[in-house]
């Protein structure tokens, strides 16, 4: 009679926690992050504090890449090479890998979440 018991209270304590994370996962909510950002290019010491007025700053949805808005500059990745796997056999000047693109500096992204 007591492994009987046990073996219900066992079973009801399987069913309680089956219908205990059902509760829990109904309750989840899922929010997308991709809008609502702010951006600034630069350093600001006071940007991770949550009353830092940003209000100035551009308006993006992520992902976003804050280098393209340039300026380009093929001195940031300048290489003077020839690529022997496109036939060039003579040296000739190239931006490199990063196309000339400004990625050197500080950034900050900032959103509110409620």
């Amino acid at each position: 009679m007591k492994s009987l018991l046990n073996k219900r209270q066992f079973l009801l304590l399987v069913v309680l926690l089956i219908f205990s994370a059902n509760a829990v996962m109904a309750q989840r909510r899922e929010i997308l992050l991709t809008d609502g950002w702010k951006f600034s290019k630069g350093n600001f010491a006071d940007a991770a504090k949550a009353n830092f007025d940003d209000s100035a700053w551009q308006n993006v949805i992520v992902p976003h890449d804050w280098a393209i808005t340039g300026p380009f500059d093929k001195e940031i990745d300048k290489q003077v090479t020839a690529i022997t796997q496109n036939g060039e056999t003579k040296a000739t000047e190239k931006t490199g890998r990063t196309g000339a693109l400004p990625y050197i500096g500080d950034g900050w992204y900032r959103r509110k979440i409620k």
